[in-house]
This record gives structure tokens, C-alpha cells and sequence, in this order.
């Protein structure tokens, strides 16, 4: 899925909570990932169940260009990516450039 988001660039008002694009910068260069591990063990008239899921966030930023990923593992379903996106800031337009597994946050369109 290719998004695009293009604001209306030539309003007279700032919305509240937008910030101003000459305030961005592109951050620092880094590798990075955050990730959450569960499990359990059951056993119940002699039957034993055990199950384990984890979830990994990370990341990597290059120049003004991002990489995400979000995925899980499950002892009974493996890796699953549930999105990955690579993305960067389009100052001129006030607007994201994303590309990849991505959804729509509800303020698309103003």
C-alpha cells in the first residue's frame, strides 16, 4: 500500500496540536528494538499445556528515512510481521511519505 498525505498547505490557521515544519529534524542515526515476553504453564488431570508469545518493535533511522516493524511469535504460530513500514517527512507539503503495511489513523483528511 502506498499512502501519501498531502494537508491543505495553504490554510490561514494552524490547527491545534500541528507543529511547524521548520522545528523537524531528521533525529539521530540508530538501530533500535522494544519487545515483550509472555508465558504459561498449565497442567490439569494429567495433561500439560505450555504456551509462550512474544512481540518485537524496531526500528531504524537513516538521514531523514525510517524503517518500522512490529511482529509476534507464538510457540503454536511462529513469526507473524504484522506491519512494516519505511517512511520520511515531506517538509515542503507538511505531509508523511509511508510506504508498506500501514493503516489510516482517522486524520487523513481535515
Amino acid at each position: 500500500m502506498l499512502q501519501l498525505r498531502i494537508p491543505q498547505i495553504y490554510r490561514d490557521r494552524q490547527i491545534s496540536g500541528e507543529s511547524n515544519p521548520a522545528s523537524w529534524d531528521d533525529g539521530i542515526p540508530a538501530l533500535w528494538a522494544s519487545y515483550y515476553v509472555s508465558g504459561s504453564h498449565q497442567q490439569s488431570n494429567g495433561a500439560s499445556n505450555v504456551s509462550n508469545w512474544a512481540s518485537l518493535n524496531s526500528g531504524m533511522n537513516i538521514g531523514p528515512w525510517r524503517v518500522r516493524n512490529s511482529s509476534n511469535w507464538g510457540s503454536d504460530t511462529g513469526w507473524q510481521s504484522v506491519n512494516t513500514t519505511l517512511e520520511r517527512d515531506i517538509k515542503r507539503l507538511r505531509s508523511q511519505f509511508q510506504l508498506g503495511q500501514t493503516y489510516t489513523n482517522g486524520e487523513t483528511v481535515r
